[in-house]
């Protein structure tokens, strides 16, 4: 989100909800969206057709136009996994094209963590081979992202097969930062320090790896969240919309939503509100 509104995916459409009194979206975009990201002027995301498809990364101008295919990728779609930084958008696919677990029993495909200029070009690998690639966030010098293992369950799994990622924005090394860790449920940079949601805990750790200290504990798993440079918000599953302060401690909750109702999975945060969607509604409440 920004100044003038926030930016969103209702099924096969890219919107704007105008801020700061809402109002009716504004449609930026039609097809098969799936992940989305923004930076100072334009709107980005992923386009794909489905399992088996190629996926195609389109940008236009926040206040609407012409959207613009900046590269087509020979992957299976990655989700919502998709940041943006000053140069290129960086996503992830999976190299099956079959997407992320195709079958019964959750074998997972090899996934890539790919880079495309903001201004269109060929993509860049900056890791290929990876177990289930599913969260992604940039900061000035690297790249991070949450593989959640071969045999994947989802946010939430008890198997312990998930582990962090890094490799600079240029392209290098591939790090693994932490392993061992439930499966991530969401992934974010702030300053010099990784958050992220595993099971019903908000966890931590420095950029450049160490022991991840447990922020809070809940007792249902985390639906949507976001960081900010004071806290982190989130959608609790048993009822809430709760801040928590970025070096842990109790969750004060800024307002009750219905509990365990799925479609509030996305959550948004400026200087003075918190915003959340309800199935059809976007609705917010102002930060103390």
């Amino acid at each position: 989100m920004d100044s003038t509104g926030i930016y969103g995916i209702d099924g096969l459409r890219v919107l704007k909800v105008p801020l700061p009194c809402g109002g009716t979206p504004i449609v930026l975009a039609v097809g098969n969206p799936q992940g989305l990201a923004i930076d100072a002027t334009n709107v980005y995301w992923t386009d794909s057709a489905g399992l088996g498809a190629d996926t195609t990364v389109y940008k236009v101008a926040k206040g609407g136009g012409q959207p613009m295919p900046l590269a087509t990728l020979p992957y299976g779609p990655g989700g919502s996994a998709i940041s943006v930084d000053a140069t290129s958008v960086y996503v992830l696919g999976y190299a099956s094209g079959d997407g992320p677990c195709s079958n019964s029993v959750r074998q997972c495909q090899p996934g890539v963590v790919m880079k495309v200029p903001t201004d269109g070009g060929a993509p860049i690998a900056l890791a290929t081979a990876q177990a289930t690639p599913v969260w992604i966030a940039v900061d000035a010098a690297n790249v991070y992202w949450a593989n959640e293992g071969p045999t994947a369950y989802g946010p939430g799994d008890s198997m312990n097969q998930a582990a962090i990622m890094s490799t600079p924005l240029a392209g290098g090394a591939v790090s693994t930062l932490v392993s061992d860790l439930a499966a991530p449920g969401s992934l974010f940079v702030q300053g010099s320090r990784l958050y992220w949601s595993a099971r019903a805990s908000i966890m931590s750790m420095p950029t450049s790896g160490g022991t991840p200290a447990t922020l809070v504990q809940h007792d249902f798993i985390p639906g949507g969240m976001t960081v900010d440079a004071r806290s982190i918000y989130l959608v609790d599953g048993s009822g809430s919309i709760d801040v928590i302060p970025l070096t842990g401690g109790t969750a004060t909750t800024l307002a009750a939503v219905p509990m365990f109702l799925s479609d509030q999975e996305s959550i948004a945060v400026d200087s003075t509100s918190v915003y959340w969607n309800n199935t059809d509604k976007l609705l917010r409440v102002t930060l103390e």
